[in-house]
């Protein structure tokens, strides 16, 4: 009997290693991490807490809205279309949720405080 105790003894540690460890990622519940911050923006757009924060309603597809805000100085035309003669500037940085940049404007600023908790954005 000793005999077969000694020799499950070494197999005792195989036994604690096989533990499961779940560990929280960085892109875990992408989605409703991404919806909860949208829903945010919507809730301020709509108690107009921040009154430079401007929305757009996305002519694809009616139900999604594009929130945005204008540079200092610069107008907006309401219910307009742009005519040939206008110009627009814009910033904008396409990044996919693995950080990867793939879409940026020449020149980035950040007009906005909005992404100050973020640590995926540099703050140029």
């Amino acid at each position: 009997m000793k005999k077969i105790i000694y020799c499950l003894l070494p197999l005792l540690p195989l036994f604690t290693a096989c533990e499961e460890t779940v560990e929280i990622g960085k892109y875990d519940n992408w989605q409703v991490r991404n919806e909860a911050f949208i829903d945010s923006l919507q809730q301020v757009y709509d108690a107009k807490t921040d009154t430079e924060l401007l929305s757009v309603t996305d002519s694809r597809d009616k139900s999604q809205k594009i929130f945005f805000k204008k540079l200092p100085g610069s107008t907006i035309r309401e219910n307009k279309s742009p005519l040939l003669t206008d110009s627009v500037h814009t910033f904008y940085r396409g990044m996919l949720i693995n950080e990867q940049v793939f879409a940026k404007a020449s020149s980035p600023k950040y007009y906005t405080t909005l992404y100050k908790e973020l640590d995926v954005f540099d703050y140029n």
